[in-house]
């Protein structure tokens, strides 16, 4: 079936006034929530990528969309408050922005050099990941893992094209606040140096614009929209015009 235009849409529910107003808004919001979950799931031809917590991002897996996960875009709400709080044809704005640095730059792409002060970007890599690929706990960077853990670590120069190389020695860490089993563990322990690689120095790297969340949204939106505002106009005749039948009746 295909779908009406959007502009007839709105059209008629512009007719129905200021009631109207916070149907077609509603339809402009879900729309968007229901694209940000079909780009999270792998559901459009953009390469989903998923923000977790504070520990920055990492590509789908099998769960990547199950549980209390926050979508790397955060997208506008259409309603901007008055006074009253209430939905308004004139504050009903339809918008797609993102607040995350770290998105935009996988969005539109970005040169990323360290900061001020420090040579070199850290790469997580080896020892700092977990099978799934995503960071260890307080491994998202050297300083974090300074601040929780006394890793003894030491630096491999750069050579033939190569990266330098920041290694910690597993064997023999000592954990902040360990718990009386680890340490009992610790201490049994073969104090022999373990040196595992964690984490790669480069100068700088340039990031390739590779998600497509703008470019997919631009292609499915409309669509979406147009279903979701039809919905909003049977509701909106159901709720307002079907209560005024009503009252007219009593």
């Amino acid at each position: 079936m295909k779908l009406p235009d959007i502009q007839d849409w709105i059209q008629k529910l512009e007719r129905g006034g200021e009631d109207a107003a916070p149907y077609a808004a509603s339809a402009m919001r879900r729309t968007m929530f229901r694209y940000r979950k079909m780009f999270a799931e792998g559901q459009t031809s953009a390469q989903p990528i998923k923000f977790r917590g504070r520990g920055g991002f990492y590509l789908p897996g099998a769960g990547n969309a199950r549980g209390k996960v926050n979508a790397f875009f955060l997208l506008g709400y259409p309603i901007r408050k008055t006074d009253d709080k209430k939905a308004t044809w004139a504050n009903t704005r339809f918008e797609v922005f993102t607040r995350s640095k770290i998105a935009a730059a996988h969005e539109f792409g970005a040169k990323i050099a360290p900061k001020a002060g420090k040579r070199y970007l850290a790469i997580r890599t080896g020892y700092a990941l977990q099978s799934d690929g995503r960071a260890r706990r307080y491994w998202s960077s050297p300083a974090m893992l300074r601040k929780h853990f006394n890793f003894p670590i030491r630096v491999v120069p750069a050579r033939g094209g190569r990266p330098a190389l920041l290694l910690v020695d597993v064997a023999n860490v000592d954990k902040k606040k360990g718990s009386k089993k680890y340490l009992a563990e610790r201490a049994k322990a073969d104090r022999r140096p373990r040196w595992r690689v964690a984490f790669k120095l480069i100068p700088r790297t340039r990031l390739k614009a590779r998600l497509g969340f703008y470019r997919g949204f631009e292609r499915l939106a409309p669509n979406l929209l147009a279903e979701r505002l039809g919905k909003e106009y049977e509701r909106f005749l159901r709720e307002v015009y079907g209560k005024k039948t009503r009252r007219r009746a009593a």
